[in-house]
């Protein structure tokens, strides 16, 4: 069994699917793709694997609850320090090659140039794209405020929406894509 097997199980589950390795490949980094309230974080903390996740919102909760702010304001407040803090984490990763998942929106095929022109000399680069509609991202960030406040103003989330590109095939470079499409993706509002 390689070091990314999973159980027949999980094997069988599109959302966490196996690679087959050989002994000298690179670990994976899972890149996560898609609007606040797509689903990204709840795949991370899911994942079979259980892997070391890099993101900024650990230290955007984290600075919530020192300052006794909610998500939306401290996330205003820290955003700059937790990308910084985010940059860190990927480093450790990248000196000491290990799988972990990047849970970060990741919307702009740009910044994921960058990010995998940064990744690739030490990892695979995976593409893990939730495509979610902008109605089911806004309903489940108004469910989210209402249980613990982790929630992103919903104009920015509108207006991330506007600005979303999946990756395409050969439009950027990555090891593998995979789409995880919510039923109602490509329905008219």
């Amino acid at each position: 069994m390689s070091k990314f097997s999973m159980s027949d199980a999980e094997a069988k589950n599109a959302a966490y699917p196996t690679f087959e390795t050989n002994k000298g490949d690179k670990p994976i980094a899972y890149v996560l793709v898609g609007l606040p309230g797509s689903g990204k974080s709840g795949w991370a903390a899911n994942h079979p694997q259980k892997l070391p996740i890099a993101s900024t919102d650990a230290y955007v909760e984290n600075y919530a609850k020192k300052k006794k702010l909610n998500y939306a304001q401290a996330f205003k407040a820290c955003y700059p320090d937790a990308c910084k803090d985010l940059k860190k984490q990927i480093e450790k990763f990248t000196k000491k090659p290990k799988s972990f998942i990047w849970d970060q929106v990741n919307l702009v095929p740009k910044e994921r140039i960058e990010m995998h022109a940064r990744l690739d000399p030490t990892h695979r680069v995976v593409y893990v794209c939730f495509r979610v509609p902008l109605s089911e991202c806004l309903r489940r960030h108004e469910a989210r405020d209402r249980e613990a406040e982790n929630v992103v103003d919903a104009k920015r989330i509108q207006d991330l929406a506007k600005v979303t590109r999946f990756p395409q095939t050969g439009k950027e470079p990555y090891f593998k894509c995979i789409m995880l499409t919510h039923p109602d993706w490509g329905k008219a509002p």
